[in-house]
């Protein structure tokens, strides 16, 4: 699964491509992209420009690859050292904490080689789409057929919604009853509220006006979510039997410094919104539904010892819902706004743990 998950992000690529050409009309395709609409024209300045986006793709990957080598190497040597400690305490409780240390990190370790291999056949079909791509631009030029070229303009004349953008806020529980969980329903999951945050890119928006409206209508896109969970207990989560648990941590063996559960989501909207001119800008609302699917899950830890500064990360589905409804609204003037998103959707599969369901309220800071 988590192969998987790493190897979408991959094909994501292609798939903004085949969109694209989806929406093609036989001379040219526009495309609004938030405020801006993108005219582009058939023939060999479209390939060449997706060529250029495929390299930069596998340079993405490459990078990533190359920072994967470099944290198993770093986990190795920890290793090592850790193994000379080891040899040298007489206490048995340190030993403990260095072997379940050790343990930790191999398992890092484990994880980054998955994820070296799933970006290799990443760059692979990278590399495949590139030659393809350049084959069918050579075929062009052949043929006469280079196209003119493409333009990137403001588009004021249709419906142009707000979903495109940046956004950022703070996280916390529901409990079913629509009501902030308290300590007790959220179990291992008690919130350091003011640490939790959540934000939001959204890249890809798609407007349809209501009755030919430049100022009603619906919009879809394309975005991804991450949320961050703080912790307030000192502990490591653990998966028994199906069911999302926790074990203590002797605060004097390891104390952390952050105890964080993150998670990372692909979302489409489906969302009405109501303008209104107010001034040189829009006063506007929308609001509507999500639809969510969980990429990846870590819970991360951050913790000091001996005057070094240690990071844990443990990558798992922690009996996490793979899919998420829910709903978001939102009011502004201009490019500033206040959102709110409400999941439907318990954070964790039914009966695997607390029945808790994630809001989020913050700013839109930019939109484009």
């Amino acid at each position: 699964m988590k192969k998987i998950c790493i190897l979408l992000s991959a094909f994501f690529i292609f798939s903004l491509i085949i969109t694209s050409q989806a929406f093609a009309q036989k001379d040219t395709t526009e495309v609004n992209l938030g405020r801006k609409k993108i005219i582009i024209i058939e023939g060999k300045i479209k390939k060449e420009r997706e060529i250029e986006n495929l390299e930069k793709g596998k340079e993405t990957f490459e990078n990533e690859v190359e920072k994967a080598k470099e944290d198993s190497e770093k986990l190795k040597e920890m290793n090592e050292e850790l193994l000379s400690k080891k040899m040298e305490t007489v206490s048995d409780s340190l030993k403990i904490s260095i072997e379940k240390q050790i343990e930790i990190n191999e398992k890092l370790i484990a994880e980054n080689e998955k994820k070296i291999e799933a970006f290799g056949k990443g760059i692979e079909e990278i590399e495949k789409g590139i030659a393809q791509m350049k084959i069918e631009c050579d075929s062009l030029e052949i043929s006469g057929k280079e196209g003119k070229s493409w333009n990137f303009e403001q588009d004021s004349s249709k419906f142009d919604a707000h979903w495109s953008g940046f956004q950022l806020g703070f996280n916390n529980f529901l409990n079913k009853n629509y009501q902030l969980a308290t300590d007790d329903e959220a179990g291992i999951l008690r919130l350091k509220p003011e640490n939790s945050v959540g934000f939001s890119l959204n890249l890809v928006e798609y407007n349809f006006s209501l009755f030919k409206s430049k100022h009603t209508g619906f919009v879809t896109g394309l975005g991804f979510d991450w949320n961050s969970f703080s912790l307030e207990d000192n502990s490591d989560f653990v998966v028994n039997q199906n069911v999302l648990t926790s074990v203590a941590v002797d605060r004097e063996i390891r104390k952390y410094s952050k105890n964080k559960f993150n998670m990372t989501y692909l979302t489409i909207p489906l969302l009405f919104e109501y303008q209104i001119l107010a001034g040189k800008k829009d006063f506007f609302v929308n609001f509507g539904g999500t639809a969510s699917v969980r990429l990846w899950s870590k819970q991360k830890q951050k913790y000091d010892e001996n005057g070094n500064q240690r990071l844990n990360r443990t990558k798992d589905d922690f009996e996490l819902s793979p899919f998420r409804l829910g709903a978001t609204a939102k009011i502004g003037y201009g490019p500033i706004s206040l959102y709110a998103n409400y999941s439907f959707t318990p954070l964790l599969k039914t009966n695997h743990g607390p029945e808790l369901y994630t809001f989020t309220v913050g700013l839109a800071l930019i939109n484009f």
